[in-house]
């Protein structure tokens, strides 16, 4: 009786697409646009206000702004050397401000003070951003940093809310929360 000797089969592994990985920076800014786009009559806020990220830098070649819009810009980011250093050897922290440059521009029939709009918008932006101080779990605080006003004409008002973004990540990999 003769024995057979099984033949290996090869199967092909199965494929996996792999979304590629975003950078915690990425994620922190998309956490601030979401959480900017919260911001609704609906729930129970003063105004609804609407997050766009330029897809340009300055106004040649974006849309000009329509009231209650207000740009997320990302200014340049400082090291966090504090963060940085003893405790943390293998990690990088970083102070990244955010320009929310929100447009609040009154109709020719309003009749409310454009101070009363411009305050409750920026009262409404700041407590939103401070209610998860941790981005979603991204970084270790936030701070609001001050606010500017902007009048360049009837059709260009609104306000400039700054808030620091404190976040930290592999020292050799800013895709990895550390």
């Amino acid at each position: 009786m003769a024995t057979t000797t099984p033949v290996p089969t090869t199967t092909a592994a199965p494929t996996t697409t792999v979304a590629p990985a975003v950078p915690v920076l990425e994620l922190i800014a998309q956490d601030i646009q979401a959480k900017i786009n919260a911001i609704t009559e609906v729930g129970g806020w003063e105004q609804t206000l609407v997050a766009v990220r330029p897809t340009r830098m300055g106004f040649e070649g974006n849309a000009m702004p329509e009231d209650l819009n207000v740009l997320v810009v990302q200014d340049d980011p400082d090291e966090d050397e504090e963060h940085s250093a003893e405790g943390n050897v293998c990690s990088k922290a970083w102070i990244q401000p955010f320009l929310l440059i929100a447009f609040v521009i009154a109709s020719d029939s309003s009749e409310v003070a454009i101070d009363t709009r411009i305050n409750s918008v920026q009262a409404d932006i700041q407590k939103k951003l401070m209610e998860d101080i941790t981005r979603d779990g991204l970084a270790f605080d936030t701070r609001i940093r001050g606010s500017a006003r902007f009048n360049e004409s009837p059709n260009f008002t609104g306000v400039v809310v700054r808030a620091d973004v404190f976040y930290r990540t592999r020292e050799n990999d800013p895709y990895e929360i550390a």
